[in-house]
């Protein structure tokens, strides 16, 4: 259907533009998360009236509702960004299912509801993607990175933690020869090996947050959203944890202040289009992991 050739351009364009100001300034534009929504349930609408199938119009506004409350989610345990989540809403619109007319040329897997698989891609490929992210990081800014790691192993809560998950860890490999079941033996020596990983990662996160992901801003160069990492500024200009807004900005310029300390997040856009694209032609992509 043409129809469905329109909400793929109009979504992998979307979120073309999206990932480029994301990667640039840290901001998705809500005009343009706005748009996706608008776009997707007015051409719903469209088409519904057309051709008097309801159901088309249903399933955009059933997709909306359903990533509109998992945005939510994601954004209020501040796990992401409003501009991310606004545009979350808007492929909720555009693709509540999947386009029939790519059937003919892809063979995706489509056990699953469309809207159920697209989710879970992008938690699969988010990750994937904030690691390597992570890694360049690392590697970009290694010699204060190292410096860094270096102090927060030789804490006491480090060390205390390092200690816990290593002896969890053997209690872990220890019951694998007391049970007998092949498969929970597995689960468990893989539970162990998680544990002893866990603090090395934990503590190789934190230092590139601690390098990597705090910057100074003039106010005038603050946008909405950006999070304060001062808490007397949060505190004395009453600033969410959810991010600064536009009066506060205002608020800090007139009082002269010169600098603000920002903790910036990684460009996550980039990686829900390519979960996109990988969910348009594979669909599942679990069953290539497993």
């Amino acid at each position: 259907m043409i129809i469905d050739i329109i909400l793929i351009i109009t979504g992998l364009i979307g979120l073309a533009i999206a990932s480029i100001t994301d990667i640039k300034t840290r901001e998705v534009p809500d005009w343009l998360s706005y748009s996706l929504i608008i776009i997707g349930l007015t051409l719903r609408l469209f088409y519904s009236l057309a051709y008097q199938e309801w159901l088309f119009l249903i399933q955009g506004l059933i997709g909306f509702a359903s990533f509109f409350i998992i945005a939510n989610l994601m954004y209020y345990t501040k796990q992401w960004g409003g501009g991310d989540s606004k545009l979350l809403m808007g492929l909720g619109a555009l693709f509540a299912t999947y386009p029939s007319s790519l059937i003919k040329y892809f063979q995706p897997d489509l056990r699953f509801p469309f809207l159920i698989i697209l989710w879970v891609n992008i938690l699969i490929i988010g990750a994937f993607y904030g690691l390597v992210y992570a890694i360049i990081l690392a590697i970009k800014n290694r010699k204060s990175l190292l410096i860094k790691l270096k102090k927060l192993i030789e804490k006491k809560e480090s060390k205390r933690l390092i200690v816990i998950s290593l002896i969890i860890a053997f209690l872990f490999f220890v019951s694998t020869f007391l049970i007998k079941n092949e498969i929970i033996n597995i689960l468990i020596f893989a539970l162990g090996i998680f544990a002893i990983i866990f603090p090395f990662f934990w503590l190789f996160t934190k230092s590139i947050e601690d390098v990597c992901m705090y910057h100074s801003k003039k106010p005038t160069d603050l946008v909405e959203g950006d999070w304060i990492a001062n808490k007397d500024l949060r505190d004395k200009f009453k600033i969410s944890n959810l991010g600064i807004e536009k009066k506060q900005i205002n608020l800090l310029i007139k009082s002269k202040i010169k600098k603000v300390l920002v903790k910036e997040g990684i460009p996550f856009v980039p990686s829900i289009l390519i979960a996109l694209i990988i969910s348009l032609i594979f669909g599942n992509i679990i069953r290539f992991i497993i």
